[in-house]
């Protein structure tokens, strides 16, 4: 897979956006917005790198029940109440509602952020 952070990337990482959580898509498009001269990209796979917040007690049962999802593990950052996940999709539509529909429901999941995406 490759990893492409080119201008398109940029351009979204520096736009003051109310709602974070949209992986730098509109709803209802499958193609990170891309910046001016750039063709729109159409992955047929993506993954989103997720910072969570953890309620500490919790990350034991919370790292477990990620890990037995299909398509999403962890990854220790080794602080207190912090643990990365990927998330795994075909579109970054159906990453973005694993994201709210799927990690931010689980219990003792506190908060949760993209903040790298990879797609092919």
């Amino acid at each position: 897979m490759e990893k492409k952070e080119g201008k398109a990337m940029q351009a979204h990482l520096n736009t003051a956006d109310p709602n974070p959580g949209n992986l730098g898509c509109e709803r209802g498009r499958e193609d990170p917005i891309p910046a001016e001269g750039e063709s729109q990209v159409k992955p047929s796979y993506v993954v989103v790198g997720v910072l969570c917040r953890v309620h500490p007690p919790s990350m034991e049962q919370v790292c477990a029940l990620i890990n037995s999802m299909d398509g999403m593990e962890t990854f220790s950052l080794g602080e207190s109440g912090r643990v990365g996940a990927l998330i795994e999709a075909e579109s970054f539509d159906r990453a973005h509602e694993r994201l709210q529909e799927e990690l931010l429901q689980i219990e003792g999941v506190q908060a949760a952020w993209p903040v790298s995406t990879q797609w092919e």
